[in-house]
Protein backbone atom coordinates (compact mmCIF):
# COMPACT_ATOMS: atom_id res chain seq x y z
CA UNK A 1 0.00 0.00 0.00
CA UNK A 2 1.38 3.36 -1.05
CA UNK A 3 1.89 5.92 1.71
CA UNK A 4 1.93 9.60 0.87
CA UNK A 5 4.97 10.27 3.05
CA UNK A 6 6.95 7.49 1.36
CA UNK A 7 7.09 9.31 -1.97
CA UNK A 8 10.32 10.13 -3.78
CA UNK A 9 8.85 12.20 -6.65
CA UNK A 10 6.76 15.37 -6.40
CA UNK A 11 4.89 16.99 -9.29
CA UNK A 12 4.31 20.76 -9.32
CA UNK A 13 2.41 22.53 -12.08
CA UNK A 14 4.25 25.09 -14.19
CA UNK A 15 1.28 27.41 -13.59
CA UNK A 16 2.39 27.78 -9.97
CA UNK A 17 5.20 30.00 -11.27
CA UNK A 18 2.76 32.89 -11.05
CA UNK A 19 3.66 32.61 -7.36
CA UNK A 20 7.41 32.39 -7.95
CA UNK A 21 8.41 32.56 -4.29
CA UNK A 22 6.18 29.59 -3.47
CA UNK A 23 7.15 27.57 -6.54
CA UNK A 24 10.90 28.10 -6.19
CA UNK A 25 10.95 27.53 -2.42
CA UNK A 26 9.04 24.27 -2.75
CA UNK A 27 11.19 22.98 -5.62
CA UNK A 28 14.49 23.94 -3.98
CA UNK A 29 13.56 22.38 -0.63
CA UNK A 30 12.49 19.13 -2.27
CA UNK A 31 15.56 18.87 -4.51
CA UNK A 32 17.90 19.70 -1.64
CA UNK A 33 16.30 16.83 0.26
CA UNK A 34 16.87 14.33 -2.54
CA UNK A 35 13.29 14.38 -3.89
CA UNK A 36 12.83 14.47 -7.66
CA UNK A 37 10.68 17.40 -8.82
CA UNK A 38 8.75 17.13 -12.08
CA UNK A 39 6.66 19.84 -13.75
CA UNK A 40 3.15 19.53 -15.15
CA UNK A 41 2.83 21.50 -18.39
CA UNK A 42 -0.13 22.55 -20.48
CA UNK A 43 -2.64 23.76 -17.89
CA UNK A 44 -3.25 26.98 -15.99
CA UNK A 45 -4.63 25.01 -13.05
CA UNK A 46 -2.29 25.16 -10.04
CA UNK A 47 -4.26 22.68 -7.90
CA UNK A 48 -2.60 19.56 -9.28
CA UNK A 49 -3.38 17.40 -6.25
CA UNK A 50 -7.02 17.43 -7.25
CA UNK A 51 -6.75 16.48 -10.93
CA UNK A 52 -3.80 14.08 -10.86
CA UNK A 53 -4.31 10.32 -10.42
CA UNK A 54 -3.89 8.87 -6.96
CA UNK A 55 -1.34 6.07 -6.47
CA UNK A 56 -2.52 2.76 -5.03
CA UNK A 57 0.76 0.89 -5.38
CA UNK A 58 3.90 1.13 -7.50
CA UNK A 59 2.22 0.51 -10.87
CA UNK A 60 -1.42 1.11 -10.02
CA UNK A 61 -2.98 4.57 -10.35
CA UNK A 62 -6.62 5.71 -10.30
CA UNK A 63 -7.76 8.82 -12.18
CA UNK A 64 -11.01 10.18 -10.80
CA UNK A 65 -13.35 12.60 -12.55
CA UNK A 66 -12.05 16.05 -11.62
CA UNK A 67 -15.22 18.01 -10.80
CA UNK A 68 -16.81 16.38 -13.82
CA UNK A 69 -15.10 18.78 -16.21
CA UNK A 70 -16.16 17.89 -19.72
CA UNK A 71 -18.99 15.65 -18.49
CA UNK A 72 -22.25 17.15 -19.87
CA UNK A 73 -24.32 15.73 -17.02
CA UNK A 74 -21.97 17.23 -14.43
CA UNK A 75 -22.12 20.59 -16.19
CA UNK A 76 -25.92 20.53 -16.15
CA UNK A 77 -25.98 19.63 -12.47
CA UNK A 78 -23.62 22.47 -11.61
CA UNK A 79 -20.89 20.17 -10.33
CA UNK A 80 -18.39 20.98 -13.06
CA UNK A 81 -15.93 23.83 -13.30
CA UNK A 82 -17.60 24.97 -16.52
CA UNK A 83 -17.36 28.63 -15.46
CA UNK A 84 -13.56 28.54 -15.13
CA UNK A 85 -11.80 27.57 -18.39
CA UNK A 86 -8.41 28.12 -16.71
CA UNK A 87 -9.09 24.94 -14.72
CA UNK A 88 -9.13 22.74 -17.83
CA UNK A 89 -6.62 19.89 -17.53
CA UNK A 90 -5.69 18.15 -20.83
CA UNK A 91 -5.24 14.38 -20.67
CA UNK A 92 -1.55 14.81 -21.46
CA UNK A 93 -1.05 16.22 -17.97
CA UNK A 94 -1.74 12.86 -16.34
CA UNK A 95 -2.25 9.95 -18.76
CA UNK A 96 1.44 8.96 -18.90
CA UNK A 97 1.33 7.13 -15.56
CA UNK A 98 1.47 3.29 -15.54
CA UNK A 99 -1.36 0.94 -14.66
CA UNK A 100 -3.94 3.69 -14.95
CA UNK A 101 -7.61 3.07 -14.14
CA UNK A 102 -10.00 5.88 -15.10
CA UNK A 103 -13.10 6.17 -12.90
CA UNK A 104 -16.27 8.20 -13.58
CA UNK A 105 -16.59 8.97 -9.86
CA UNK A 106 -16.33 12.73 -9.24
CA UNK A 107 -13.62 13.14 -6.62
CA UNK A 108 -10.88 15.69 -6.08
CA UNK A 109 -7.79 13.85 -4.83
CA UNK A 110 -7.34 16.59 -2.23
CA UNK A 111 -10.23 14.74 -0.62
CA UNK A 112 -8.26 11.49 -0.30
CA UNK A 113 -5.74 11.04 2.52
CA UNK A 114 -4.37 7.48 2.84
CA UNK A 115 -2.29 5.48 5.25
CA UNK A 116 -2.10 1.85 6.45
CA UNK A 117 -4.98 0.59 4.33
CA UNK A 118 -7.29 3.47 5.24
CA UNK A 119 -8.45 6.40 3.11
CA UNK A 120 -9.98 9.50 4.70
CA UNK A 121 -12.70 11.09 2.52
CA UNK A 122 -15.35 13.67 3.45
CA UNK A 123 -19.09 13.22 3.04
CA UNK A 124 -19.15 15.70 0.16
CA UNK A 125 -18.49 12.66 -2.03
CA UNK A 126 -22.22 11.86 -1.84
CA UNK A 127 -23.26 15.34 -2.99
CA UNK A 128 -20.94 15.14 -5.99
CA UNK A 129 -22.10 11.66 -7.01
CA UNK A 130 -25.89 11.49 -6.58
CA UNK A 131 -26.08 8.85 -9.31
CA UNK A 132 -24.75 6.27 -6.82
CA UNK A 133 -26.39 4.85 -3.73
CA UNK A 134 -24.10 5.83 -0.79
CA UNK A 135 -23.29 2.26 0.20
CA UNK A 136 -22.49 1.31 -3.40
CA UNK A 137 -20.32 4.40 -3.85
CA UNK A 138 -18.24 3.55 -0.77
CA UNK A 139 -17.85 -0.03 -2.00
CA UNK A 140 -16.57 1.22 -5.34
CA UNK A 141 -14.10 3.58 -3.67
CA UNK A 142 -12.83 0.85 -1.36
CA UNK A 143 -12.23 -1.38 -4.37
CA UNK A 144 -10.46 1.29 -6.40
CA UNK A 145 -8.28 2.54 -3.54
CA UNK A 146 -7.85 -0.89 -1.94
CA UNK A 147 -8.54 0.77 1.37
CA UNK A 148 -11.07 1.06 4.16
CA UNK A 149 -12.94 4.35 3.73
CA UNK A 150 -12.88 6.64 6.77
CA UNK A 151 -15.83 8.94 6.15
CA UNK A 152 -15.69 12.31 7.91
CA UNK A 153 -18.00 15.37 7.96
CA UNK A 154 -17.31 18.59 6.08
CA UNK A 155 -16.34 21.75 7.97
CA UNK A 156 -19.09 24.36 8.40
CA UNK A 157 -19.30 26.64 5.38
CA UNK A 158 -16.76 24.65 3.32
CA UNK A 159 -17.88 24.22 -0.30
CA UNK A 160 -14.89 22.08 -1.32
CA UNK A 161 -14.95 19.50 1.46
CA UNK A 162 -11.35 18.38 1.00
CA UNK A 163 -9.89 16.09 3.65
CA UNK A 164 -6.44 17.66 3.23
CA UNK A 165 -7.81 20.89 4.71
CA UNK A 166 -9.14 19.06 7.77
CA UNK A 167 -6.59 16.52 8.92
CA UNK A 168 -3.19 14.93 8.40
CA UNK A 169 -1.91 11.50 9.41
CA UNK A 170 0.72 11.43 12.16
CA UNK A 171 0.99 7.65 12.43
CA UNK A 172 -1.20 4.64 11.67
CA UNK A 173 -3.60 5.40 14.53
CA UNK A 174 -3.42 9.19 14.93
CA UNK A 175 -4.35 12.26 12.93
CA UNK A 176 -3.97 15.95 13.68
CA UNK A 177 -7.04 18.11 13.07
CA UNK A 178 -7.68 21.85 12.94
CA UNK A 179 -8.03 23.38 16.40
CA UNK A 180 -11.34 25.05 15.61
CA UNK A 181 -11.75 26.29 19.19
CA UNK A 182 -10.17 29.53 17.94
CA UNK A 183 -13.35 30.21 15.98
CA UNK A 184 -15.32 30.55 19.24
CA UNK A 185 -18.36 29.29 17.39
CA UNK A 186 -20.75 26.57 18.66
CA UNK A 187 -21.13 25.23 15.11
CA UNK A 188 -17.39 24.55 14.92
CA UNK A 189 -17.38 23.03 18.42
CA UNK A 190 -20.16 20.67 17.41
CA UNK A 191 -18.37 19.88 14.16
CA UNK A 192 -15.15 18.93 15.94
CA UNK A 193 -17.05 16.51 18.20
CA UNK A 194 -18.64 14.86 15.15
CA UNK A 195 -15.23 14.67 13.49
CA UNK A 196 -13.67 12.96 16.52
CA UNK A 197 -16.56 10.51 16.63
CA UNK A 198 -16.14 9.66 12.93
CA UNK A 199 -12.45 8.94 13.43
CA UNK A 200 -13.09 7.04 16.65
CA UNK A 201 -15.31 4.55 14.80
CA UNK A 202 -12.16 3.49 12.94
CA UNK A 203 -9.91 3.49 16.01
CA UNK A 204 -8.17 6.75 15.04
CA UNK A 205 -7.24 9.31 17.69
CA UNK A 206 -7.37 13.06 16.99
CA UNK A 207 -4.97 15.70 18.32
CA UNK A 208 -5.30 19.48 17.78
CA UNK A 209 -3.19 21.32 15.21
CA UNK A 210 -2.60 25.04 14.64
CA UNK A 211 -5.42 26.80 12.81
CA UNK A 212 -5.82 30.49 11.98
CA UNK A 213 -8.81 30.82 9.66
CA UNK A 214 -10.32 33.17 12.23
CA UNK A 215 -7.75 35.86 11.34
CA UNK A 216 -8.01 35.54 7.55
CA UNK A 217 -7.87 38.85 5.64
CA UNK A 218 -11.20 40.41 4.76
CA UNK A 219 -11.86 40.96 1.06
CA UNK A 220 -14.92 41.57 -1.09
CA UNK A 221 -15.68 39.41 -4.12
CA UNK A 222 -14.91 42.41 -6.34
CA UNK A 223 -11.53 42.98 -4.69
CA UNK A 224 -10.77 39.27 -4.97
CA UNK A 225 -11.52 39.16 -8.71
CA UNK A 226 -9.37 42.22 -9.35
CA UNK A 227 -6.37 40.85 -7.44
CA UNK A 228 -6.64 37.20 -8.49
CA UNK A 229 -7.86 37.10 -12.11
CA UNK A 230 -6.73 33.47 -12.54
CA UNK A 231 -8.66 32.22 -9.49
CA UNK A 232 -11.87 30.21 -9.40
CA UNK A 233 -14.30 30.27 -6.47
CA UNK A 234 -13.59 32.67 -3.61
CA UNK A 235 -12.89 30.19 -0.81
CA UNK A 236 -9.78 31.33 1.14
CA UNK A 237 -7.42 28.72 2.58
CA UNK A 238 -5.71 31.22 4.86
CA UNK A 239 -4.73 29.68 8.19
CA UNK A 240 -5.06 26.03 7.20
CA UNK A 241 -1.62 24.94 8.38
CA UNK A 242 -2.69 21.28 8.21
CA UNK A 243 -2.45 21.49 4.42
CA UNK A 244 1.28 20.79 4.54
CA UNK A 245 3.21 18.39 2.33
CA UNK A 246 5.19 15.54 3.88
CA UNK A 247 7.60 13.42 1.82
CA UNK A 248 9.95 11.12 3.69
CA UNK A 249 11.37 13.13 6.60
CA UNK A 250 10.65 16.54 5.06
CA UNK A 251 7.64 18.76 5.71
CA UNK A 252 6.82 21.86 3.67
CA UNK A 253 4.62 23.91 6.00
CA UNK A 254 2.42 26.78 4.77
CA UNK A 255 2.87 29.93 6.86
CA UNK A 256 1.20 33.33 6.64
CA UNK A 257 3.44 35.90 8.30
CA UNK A 258 1.35 35.96 11.48
CA UNK A 259 1.97 35.07 15.12
CA UNK A 260 0.19 31.73 14.77
CA UNK A 261 3.04 30.53 12.51
CA UNK A 262 5.05 29.78 15.67
CA UNK A 263 2.18 27.65 16.97
CA UNK A 264 2.24 25.61 13.77
CA UNK A 265 6.00 25.12 13.95
CA UNK A 266 5.66 23.89 17.54
CA UNK A 267 2.96 21.43 16.46
CA UNK A 268 5.27 20.02 13.79
CA UNK A 269 8.11 19.66 16.31
CA UNK A 270 5.77 17.92 18.77
CA UNK A 271 3.99 15.51 16.43
CA UNK A 272 6.74 14.90 13.85
CA UNK A 273 10.00 14.80 15.83
CA UNK A 274 13.13 14.39 13.73
CA UNK A 275 11.42 15.68 10.57
CA UNK A 276 12.94 18.68 8.82
CA UNK A 277 10.36 21.46 8.48
CA UNK A 278 10.64 24.21 5.86
CA UNK A 279 8.13 27.10 6.14
CA UNK A 280 6.64 28.25 2.81
CA UNK A 281 5.01 31.70 2.73
CA UNK A 282 1.52 31.08 1.36
CA UNK A 283 -0.31 34.19 2.56
CA UNK A 284 -1.05 35.34 -0.98
CA UNK A 285 -1.57 31.92 -2.58
CA UNK A 286 -4.00 30.93 0.18
CA UNK A 287 -6.51 33.53 -0.92
CA UNK A 288 -7.06 31.52 -4.11
CA UNK A 289 -8.23 28.62 -1.95
CA UNK A 290 -5.27 26.28 -1.55
CA UNK A 291 -1.86 25.74 -0.02
CA UNK A 292 1.23 23.53 -0.28
CA UNK A 293 -0.46 20.14 -0.40
CA UNK A 294 -2.97 21.39 -2.99
CA UNK A 295 -0.21 22.55 -5.34
CA UNK A 296 1.77 19.31 -5.30
CA UNK A 297 1.30 15.60 -6.03
CA UNK A 298 3.65 13.04 -4.54
CA UNK A 299 4.36 9.61 -5.98
CA UNK A 300 6.67 6.68 -5.39
CA UNK A 301 8.73 5.49 -8.37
Amino acid sequence: MFRDDAANVVYITRALDRYPDVSSAMAKSLIDHGITVKRIEGTGNVWCRDYMPTQVDLNNFVKFNYKGYGDPEAVKSGLAYNDYPQLVVPDECWNFLPGLTVSPIILDVGNVSRRNGKAIITEIIFKHNPQYQPKRLLQKLEGLLEAEIVLIPVEPGDDLGHADGICKWIDDETVCINDTSVMQDPDYDEYTERLKLAFGIHGIECVPFAYAYNVRPTMTEEEFRAKYPEADDFNPGFGYYVNFLQVKDLILLPVFGIGQDDWALKCIAKYYPGVKCVPIDCADLSMEGGLVNCTSMNYME
